[in-house]
């Protein structure tokens, strides 16, 4: 009786393991399994350790005989030594393609020489794309690149996940949208051999910028690849980017006091809507103070052809600048307005961002001494919100002035 028993048991167990089997192969001989093996291939740290080491970065025990400088890895604290110095230059330069820097050298360049209706075109794109995949990163919540054995070479962002790569993001949805509204308006009687030169330019600049975050160690290929994909897709196939047109309609037939309360308003309500953070990264305010900066480049848009731009600065005639594309004949005045105003923008943006952190230290009833307290997400939401908003209308707010003074 027992042998019968166990007999039976032994079957059952065998026919279990045979359906695990049949199960296991079919669901190796499937597509999604071979889609899966690709993922991992892609997302292997051993293509990254390549990148840095066939550009020249190489992990040392010891410092070596001759002169070399050695490095210090600040997450794995190894040692290293960079034999392509002009290599790795080039990667450090090239990552600011997707930081702050970015949209404060770009924008101001496309406000003051090409028109307002491009920077709001730009500037919307890159403010919706950025919120969304930094807050699709913090919900993925997928590690960075292990170090060690992967020499991670920046501090600040560090903190952040890694999927999908912001700066791949910020790069795309900037560089795209300049160049085909660019295209559109002033480039249409070019040479098409010059405007394919200009989409080369733009496909370097996006690989350059996305290798230097492979060669930073701050992203797998994988990252990159999906940061790029989603930019694109979010700005062809995605409706809501159509939303800033609706938007920009709204700034030319209204001109009540309205305007600008509804727009920092709904501004500052999506910029609430950002989900919840498993641990504290800048990626939540470098995605907030892009959608400030967006909306106070609208509300600036709307001062500068309102009846209070008149009213305020009588000695400014000019209201809205829109002019063709400075070539030859205008490259002087591009270099006047870019010298006068990036230093003032960076002024402006010191001065702004202590007032406002001030100012909203004192209603919190804040230590200004706790650097911790600008950690607390209304602190941060309000701080990043309004000094960039600020900033963004002063930066439009300066088109009339340039154009008096004959700039």
């Amino acid at each position: 009786m027992s042998r019968k028993v166990f007999d039976k048991d032994l079957l059952m167990d065998l026919t279990k393991t045979a359906s695990k089997l049949q199960s296991s192969n079919k669901w190796e001989n499937s597509g999604f399994f071979y889609l899966q093996k690709i993922v991992n291939e892609i997302d292997s740290i051993n293509h990254v350790l390549r990148v840095q080491q066939f550009f020249g970065l190489k992990q040392v025990s010891s410092k070596p005989r001759n002169s070399t400088k050695l490095h210090l890895c600040h997450s794995s604290k190894k040692a290293y030594i960079i034999k392509r110095p002009w290599v790795h230059m080039f990667f450090q330069v090239s990552r600011y393609g997707g930081e702050e820097l970015l949209f404060l050298l770009i924008f101001p360049f496309i406000m003051w020489c090409l028109d307002l209706w491009i920077l709001r075109r730009v500037s919307f794109m890159f403010a919706f794309c950025m919120f969304v995949c930094t807050a699709a990163k913090d919900l993925i919540a997928k590690g960075r690149p292990l170090s060690p054995p992967v020499l991670r070479l920046e501090k600040r962002s560090a903190d952040e996940f890694g999927l999908p790569s912001t700066h791949a993001v910020a790069i795309t949805s900037t560089l795209i949208p300049l160049l085909t509204h660019t295209a559109e308006r002033y480039l249409m009687d070019w040479p098409s051999w010059i405007v394919s030169c200009m989409w080369m330019m733009v496909l370097v600049t996006v690989v350059c910028v996305c290798l230097s975050r492979v060669y930073n160690g701050m992203h797998s290929f994988l990252d990159v690849i999906c940061g790029l994909l989603a930019s694109i897709v979010i700005m062809c196939f995605t409706p809501i980017t159509k939303l800033d047109l609706l938007i920009d309609s709204y700034l030319t037939a209204e001109h009540s006091f309205q305007v600008p309360l509804i727009l920092a308003l709904g501004g500052l309500l999506f910029s609430w809507s950002y989900p919840k953070m498993k641990r504290w990264n800048t990626g939540r305010g470098d995605s907030i103070l892009l959608v400030g900066m967006h909306m106070g480049y609208l509300i600036g848009s709307w001062f500068n052809q309102s009846e209070y731009s008149i009213a305020l600065m009588g000695l400014f005639s000019a209201r809205v600048h829109n002019h063709s594309l400075p070539v030859s004949s205008n490259a002087t005045t591009v270099l006047y307005r870019m010298a006068v105003g990036l230093p003032l923008v960076f002024i402006i943006r010191l001065a702004i961002r202590m007032m406002v952190l001030n100012v909203i230290f004192l209603i919190a009833r804040e230590d200004t001494s706790n650097a911790e307290a600008i950690k607390k997400p209304n602190i941060e939401l309000f701080h990043k919100y309004f000094s960039y908003l600020l900033l963004g209308f002063t930066g439009v707010a300066l088109v009339p002035v340039f154009a008096s003074l004959g700039l």
